[in-house]
């Protein structure tokens, strides 16, 4: 199996410590990534962590973004879990992208997923407004903009890793706050627009109705 051999990955020390916390918490076993052992190769910390193996974003890129759907809800399935774990111990990953979700075994357990890369990772009490965390492609308005955020940033990013399986592109396909702001609020106004013309058309139609 996959996972029984550990890896090394080099980190800094706020990771190994959110880490350490996890696993105290037996987060591991809520589709994140098991933490074994710290070593210190040459001065610097390694984590030794469960060996995966291939993450989203390669898998997507192999099989030129062809998933089934029932594939799709397996994997958000399991990364609504570990989202909804790390928030019962009040932890925001901040960073959620097809790069940091990997697959356990893909021919032995297909679509078996975990969430990795705590790099940015913090405690709900730490979240301040203008704190920049995510990828741009996957930055939610809140932090785009500066304003107080909690865990719900981490959705916002699944959404858009859904969106990437869903239809093969990036939803917000920018390296900017500024154009993907643009691109949120055209999308945002455009759908505000549209229900507000059906329901201008729904009332037109009952008014003649009525007469």
């Amino acid at each position: 199996m996959a996972h029984e051999q550990g890896c090394h990955c080099v980190c800094e020390g706020g990771e190994a410590s959110m880490l350490r916390h996890l696993m105290l918490h037996n987060l591991d076993k809520c589709n994140i990534i098991t933490l074994y052992d710290e070593i210190f190769i040459s001065n610097r910390m390694s984590l030794v962590v469960e060996k995966l193996d291939i993450s989203l974003h390669n898998y997507l890129l192999e099989t030129q973004g062809l998933v089934l759907l029932e594939d799709i809800r397996t994997v958000i399935q399991q990364m609504a879990t570990a989202l909804a774990a790390l928030k019962r111990v009040g932890v925001i990953h901040g960073d959620v992208t097809t790069d940091n979700i990997m697959m356990v075994d893909r021919v032995r357990q297909p679509f078996r997923v975990k969430l990795i890369d705590f790099s940015q990772a913090m405690f709900s009490s730490q979240a301040k407004p203008g704190r920049i965390l995510q990828t741009p492609q996957y930055r939610a308005a809140e932090i785009m903009l500066g304003l107080p955020f909690c865990e719900a940033v981490d959705i916002w990013a699944l959404g858009c890793v859904m969106g990437i399986m869903m239809f093969g592109f990036e939803l917000f396909p920018t390296t900017t706050d500024y154009d993907a702001h643009q691109v949120h609020w055209t999308i945002l106004y455009q759908r505000e627009q549209h229900h507000e013309d059906n329901s201008f058309n729904r009332r037109n139609r009952l008014d003649s109705l009525s007469l």
